[in-house]
């Protein structure tokens, strides 16, 4: 099976947003979830139906067979449950869907998902208005790949919970709590040598995100989005946006799926669309920091071993090689202050971050146009700064 097809099967559920049979399941709810999903653009179906009373006497609708997707777009989950089915406001809230266990096969790729599962997922009645998410959770157990039967990476205890005020604002937080990923995955022998030659036979960590978004005014922020790798260090983001409502949203989605459908064809008015619907989209600010648990000195120790040279050597080099790719922009304030940066964090490695604060809301169609057009004038449009040990 193709492992791209079955997350976009996953993907798909998202956005739709043992003991003995006790009674016959739901149809009315069945046909409802089937015409929900076919609206959204997913269609599913499956080949069988069960039901049986779980834990503390809940009733469990079983689907067994299901295939999520149009024709040979179509990805196969062997079994999906649904649990703490209630009618709300002449539709349904499901308390909990989920795929006990799914494995696939991607090349020489085992994978095996457990335990992936939306929660409070919501099904307007028909004809009612579909909110922009319609679940307020997603969690997976555990996911694992192996090839040629070495495991090679896993993911534990992923959650993302979702919550919406009065407002229309939506706050989203969540985490994977640990991941593994042996050397063994990576395929480029040199690559994996030199993780080997730096003491990294497994990488371990984790991840964190949160922010928020009001779909009504288009306010965006990622607050947080942290990839966190122990003995290496901390990959980090936040972005802050406006403009991106659920009609951009909605539009950018059908460009998308426009340009997919006809990839060999004149797909200008899609990019026009796409272009137009960025104007409205404003950038207030972004970052991208990296802080060091290490990973920089050993590097540095690394390449000064192999070259036979000292460390401040090395450092000259990889200070000389960011210089000369930001020759491009021919903005000598910004080489030096990048060349600044780059030294302080070289020589005690601590923080090193690259901020864009315009000085007002920079619409992202405008910022696309000044790097295709005057590259050089994009970081002070941008408000670029390099920043170091802050």
């Amino acid at each position: 099976m193709n492992i791209k097809l079955t997350m976009l099967a996953v993907g798909a559920l998202l956005w739709l947003g043992a003991g003995p049979a006790a009674s016959a399941p739901d149809e009315a709810m069945l046909a409802r979830l089937k015409a929900f999903a076919a609206e959204q653009g997913s269609p599913i179906e499956w080949e069988s139906v069960d039901e049986y009373e779980g834990a503390g006497g809940k009733m469990v609708t079983t689907l067994t067979n299901v295939r999520v997707g149009a024709g040979n777009e179509a990805a196969a989950i062997s079994s999906l449950e649904l649990s703490e089915v209630s009618e709300v406001d002449g539709g349904w809230r499901i308390g909990k869907l989920s795929v006990p266990y799914q494995r696939f096969r991607e090349g020489e790729a085992d994978i095996a998902l457990q335990e992936f599962a939306v929660s409070g997922l919501t099904l307007p009645a028909e004809g009612q208005p579909v909110e922009t998410v319609a679940y307020e959770g997603v969690s997976l157990r555990e996911m694992t790949v192996a090839v040629n039967n070495v495991p090679v990476f896993s993911l534990n205890d992923l959650h993302v919970e979702i919550t919406q005020d009065d407002a229309g604002t939506m706050e989203f937080a969540g985490a994977a709590e640990a991941f593994t990923i042996s050397a063994g995955a990576v395929d480029d022998d040199t690559a994996r040598s030199i993780m080997q030659a730096m003491g990294y036979e497994q990488l371990q960590g984790y991840l964190e995100i949160e922010g928020s978004w009001n779909p009504n005014d288009g306010a965006l922020e990622l607050a947080q989005y942290d990839i966190t790798v122990n003995d290496v260090g901390t990959l980090g983001m936040n972005v802050a946006l406006s403009g991106y409502t659920r009609d951009v949203m909605a539009g950018m989605s059908k460009a998308q799926a426009d340009m997919a459908a006809n990839p060999d064809g004149d797909n200008t008015a899609s990019y026009m669309a796409m272009l137009g619907l960025m104007q409205r989209v404003n950038l207030h600010s972004a970052r991208i920091q990296f802080v060091d648990d290490s990973v920089t000195n050993r590097t540095l120790d690394m390449m000064a071993e192999q070259q036979r040279a000292d460390r401040k050597t090395v450092m000259d080099q990889a200070q000389a090689i960011l210089l000369s790719q930001l020759m491009l922009f021919n903005n000598p304030q910004l080489i030096e202050q990048a060349s600044e940066a780059v030294s302080t964090f070289l020589a005690d490695p601590q923080n090193l971050a690259v901020a864009a604060e315009p000085a007002e809301p920079l619409p992202l169609a405008v910022a696309i146009m000044t790097g295709m057009a005057a590259p050089q004038a994009l970081p002070q449009q941008l408000g670029l700064k390099f920043i170091a040990n802050e």
